[in-house]
Order: C-alpha cells, then structure tokens, then sequence
C-alpha cells in the first residue's frame, strides 16, 4: 500500500509540473546568435520553413535580455526580461485553462496584457522585491555596470501591471514578461539582447525531431523544452529512483518475510503431507494444493494492500488534498494511477511467493511418507 501510494503521489506531482511546464513555455526556443532588429528576423529564411509546417506548428517572435530591477526603495534583484506579442499572452492563458483542475489550481491563469512601459512580474521575484501591482520599478541592462563614471547608463521605468503565479520555481523567481514594442525600447541594441522565435507544436514529445530537421542553420541556436529544464526533470526523476529505490527495498523485505512465514507453514505441516501421502496422494497433487493455499494466504495480504493503495491514490487523483504551506509551489498532494507498472508489481509479488511456496514444498517432498510422519 505505501509503495503504490507515494509512488502514485510522485507521478502525480511530477505530471503536474510537466503540464505547467508545457503551458507557460514553448516546446522549441530559435533563438539568433547575435543581436539582431526586426526587420532581419522577419526576413530570416527560416519563417518559410515555419509556414511550411503552419499546420503542426505556432511561433511568434520573442525578446529576451537579462537585466537588473530598482524600486523606489532602493532594492536590486536581477530577472529575464522577456518580450512576447499578445497572441504570445494568450496562448499562454489558453494553455493554463486547458490544464486539469489539480495542475493549476494554485496559480495564476489569467493574463492581462501589459501596454505602453508595463510588466507581467512572478510572485516570487515580487515579494523578493517588495513591490505589489501598481508600483514602478526601474530596469537597466547588465552592461550599464562596465560603463565608466559619469556616464548615463540607459534605464526604462516601468509599471508592474500584474503578479502572477505559475507555480513553476524559475518563472516565479526570475520572470518579466512585457509586450514587444510597448517596453524596454531603448535597449534594442543591448550588446546582451537575443531575439528569436517562440515555437509551439501539435505534439510537444516531438520537439527533438523537429530541432534536428533545423540543424541546417547555422546562425541560429535553439533548444528543447526538455533540454531547458533538464535539471528540474533530472531531479524529478533522480527522486522519484530513490523513493523508489527504498521502498522496493521495504517490499524486497517484506517479501522474504512472507517467504519465511510460508516456509515455516510447510514444515509445521510435514506430518499431514506424510498422512496425505501415505493415503494415495502424489507428489503433484500435494505440491498443487500447498502451493494454492500459500498463493491463497499470500494473495490475501498483497491483494488487501494493493486495493487500499490504489483506492486511497484513486481519490487523491481526483480530490488532491489541499494540506502544504503556502511556501511550496504546490500547496496540494495529487496522485496519478499507473496500472500498468501496478500490474508488473504485483506480478513479480506473485512469482516470488509462488517460487517461495515451490521451493519449500520441494524440500518437504524428498521425505518419505514415514519420515514425515515421525517430523515434531
């Protein structure tokens, strides 16, 4: 029960952040390798190819630059400043509302879009911060710290239009979204500024496909979804292993336990094998009822707790408890049934038991039937 139960509350946490992950990012990021103006990225050879596949796929064209913030306060953090075009925004929101109910329950799914000198800011940067909506805030480049004194380094003061919530850690920690064109004009030739495209596609699991068919240019860089977020899922997956890992190693124990307790069973019971014996039965018959009773009695244990584990994850999968703090991103406990892994588990729980039934049998039976009959 324990080892199907927290091993359903991984997989749904995991495929939560997977569906927020999907939602707020594009599948594919084609980004240029220097700075480059409008004008040339919309020329780029490379939005033919785009219009060419315009039926598996959606891209819109995207600013990026790291940055420095200021409030009035006097307070400094540093973020990504990324510029996005509305349908940017609200594909973004149209994604976050397609999400099961349990995937975004806790965050923001709604944007509104930012206009002249406004920013979309994650909560966590805010609170870092300590700026709410409504406040203004001063954004400068990282260039403007190489400058020499006296010099003005270029600044744009924006207003925080909303905060919102992804429940995603880097996005909360580190994003500013403004709309292309309406903010952060005068760092169009930022020495750190990339442009490129936001690409989304039918199916995200395609994404490595699709970038090596655009190795071909040269002057672009451009990376996966997967490969953006390797160390999230590298962490994921390296915890959800140990778990794993530690929990088998429980069952693995509880399972010579049971081995054990069958063992004793059939020699506490060679006197009534000597008698079944002695009376006509034969080796295959007394092996086949002894290892039905052990497969009976085992089956009982591992059925009750394979039922209570699926049960209890069945109803976290569709009620995920409301019980964490709000310091973590994901104040609920979801669950995610995989029936398929719960049947090659409780298929190699049968084989055990029934191989620890056959090979205690098989040393009762070398014993003939008088011998058994003389066993204390």
């Amino acid at each position: 029960m324990a080892f199907i139960l927290v091993l359903s509350v991984m997989s749904g946490l995991h495929l939560n952040i997977n569906q927020r992950i999907l939602a707020l990012e594009p599948h594919l990021i084609v980004e240029f390798n220097r700075n480059t103006d409008d004008s040339e990225v919309l020329s780029h050879e490379i939005i033919s190819t785009f219009q060419n596949q315009r039926k598996k796929i959606e891209f819109q064209p995207f600013d990026r630059q790291d940055v420095f913030l200021r409030t009035v306060d006097g307070f400094f953090h540093g973020a990504v400043a990324r510029g996005v075009t509305a349908a940017t925004l609200e594909s973004m929101q149209k994604k976050l509302s397609e999400l099961p109910r349990q995937a975004h329950q806790s965050a923001s799914h709604h944007f509104e879009t930012p206009d002249q000198d406004e920013v979309i800011l994650g909560v966590s940067l805010a609170k870092q911060m300590n700026v709410y909506e409504g406040d203004y805030i001063t954004v400068l480049p990282p260039e403007s710290l190489l400058m020499a004194q006296g010099e003005n380094p270029p600044f744009a003061k924006v207003m925080v239009k909303q905060i919102i919530s992804t429940n995603v850690a880097e996005l909360d920690a580190q994003m500013l979204l403004f709309q292309r064109g309406k903010a952060l004009v005068n760092f169009s030739k930022a020495g750190s500024r990339k442009v490129g495209f936001d690409v989304w596609l039918k199916d995200p699991y395609d994404a490595g496909d699709f970038k090596k068919s655009l190795d071909s240019y040269k002057d672009l860089s451009i990376e996966t979804w997967r490969e953006r977020n390797s160390a999230v899922f590298l962490a994921l997956k390296l915890e959800k292993l140990m778990l794993g890992t530690f929990l088998g190693l429980s069952a693995l124990i509880t399972t010579f336990s049971i081995w054990s307790v069958l063992t004793l069973l059939m020699t506490q019971k060679r006197k009534e094998m000597g008698l079944l014996m002695s009376v006509g039965f034969s080796q295959r018959s007394l092996r086949d009822l002894f290892q039905r009773l052990g497969l009976y009695l085992a089956g009982i244990g591992l059925g009750v707790g394979a039922l209570m584990g699926v049960l209890l994850s069945l109803y976290l999968e569709y009620n995920p408890l409301r019980v964490l703090p709000d310091i973590y991103y994901d104040s609920e406990i979801p669950a995610k049934v995989d029936f398929l892994f719960l049947t090659v588990v409780f298929g190699f729980a049968i084989l055990v038991i029934y191989w620890a039934v056959r090979i205690s049998m098989n040393r009762i039976l070398k014993l003939k039937p008088s011998e058994a009959l003389r066993s204390n």
